[in-house]
């Protein structure tokens, strides 16, 4: 059973950037913030409420994280919100993240500070033009991966929980190539498995 109005599950959805129009939506939008959602880690009340059931429906736990993310700025952790997850096809506006890469993300900014996410998750047609692989961690739902920026040290990543930890080249010409760090949490990879794509 919901406990919040549908007017104060509009506001809040809304201001996440999800839709919640209609029940449907609602319920949908619901689930990515519970998938997303790692207040569980961060914020003293929702600890001890715990991490969230994915059922759609905002109830008593679902509540006490809506008040931790709206207390910080609407995120989904102190330091990430659900925006810099969504896929940057053109036009897309679908989003979805697993709450664990939120808690290693937020470790891994603890460590190095500002993160910027490249790329969070991707529907199968952006994956295919940015040239990811079919069935990418990216394209997951919820998305179990991120190229972030700037480019730690695989050293650094290592023992935060990360199981693929990717160093590539966006671009193929030296002279203008950024290097990003891919990250996922793939349960078939071990974690702290290193690998380079050239």
């Amino acid at each position: 059973m919901a406990i919040l109005s549908v007017l104060k599950q509009v506001s809040f959805l809304s201001k996440i950037g999800l839709p919640a129009k209609t029940a449907g939506q609602r319920a949908e939008s619901w689930k990515v913030f519970q998938a997303a959602s790692a207040w569980h880690k961060f914020d003293v009340k929702a600890k001890a409420a715990g991490p969230l059931k994915v059922d759609g429906v905002p109830g008593t736990k679902t509540v006490v994280h809506v008040n931790a993310s709206i207390a910080h700025r609407y995120g989904i952790s102190p330091n990430f919100k659900l925006v810099d997850f969504k896929c940057r096809g053109y036009g897309h506006s679908h989003v979805s993240v697993d709450r664990d890469l939120v808690v290693y993300l937020q470790s891994l900014r603890a460590k190095i500070g500002n993160i910027t996410v490249i790329n969070g998750y991707r529907c199968a047609a952006y994956n295919a033009s940015v040239g990811g692989i079919k069935g990418s961690e990216h394209t997951k739902w919820p998305a179990r991966a991120v190229d972030i920026y700037p480019h730690p040290k695989p050293s650094v990543v290592k023992g935060l929980g990360f199981h693929g930890i990717g160093v590539r080249n966006t671009d193929s010409n030296p002279k203008t190539a950024r290097v990003v760090v891919h990250l996922d949490i793939n349960p078939k990879t071990p974690k702290d498995t290193v690998f380079v794509d050239e």
